[in-house]
């Protein structure tokens, strides 16, 4: 079986091919909401519109930047600042906890439990330290 090479921004290609062929078929249907969306689309740079695409065709809501591996992205830095300026993406409210946590694999979760049992620990010798 022979593999398939795809070029780097395949997707990216794809979403324009499809968007193009929307707007002309069924443009006069888009709402203000559709045509502000594409403007902005349109204004981000080509690392926010990749990174941006990627996310999309991620499952779920939620995920940690350094699990991010796309060659053809040059900064996720920069991009997903970009995004988040843009508010494409933002990050974590208060009310996104209890759903975050739950998507969260266990050894991450016991990771971070861990982290917080050293930061507890941590705050009380510097508390118990400072009635000394």
């Amino acid at each position: 079986m022979t593999k398939i090479e795809l070029p780097p921004k395949y997707y990216l290609d794809h979403f324009r091919e499809f968007r193009s062929m929307l707007e002309k078929q069924y443009g006069q249907f888009f709402d203000d909401h559709h045509v502000t969306f594409l403007s902005e689309f349109d204004s981000l740079s080509e690392d926010g519109q990749c990174l941006y695409l990627r996310l999309m065709n991620r499952r779920g809501r939620f995920f940690f930047q350094d699990s991010l591996q796309y060659q053809e992205i040059t900064s996720y830095e920069a991009a997903s600042r970009e995004l988040q300026d843009k508010n494409f993406i933002a990050q974590l409210g208060e009310h996104d906890w209890q759903e975050f946590l739950s998507i969260l694999p266990k050894a991450k979760l016991t990771e971070l439990a861990a982290l917080n049992e050293i930061h507890s620990r941590k705050a009380g010798l510097v508390k118990n330290f400072v009635k000394s």
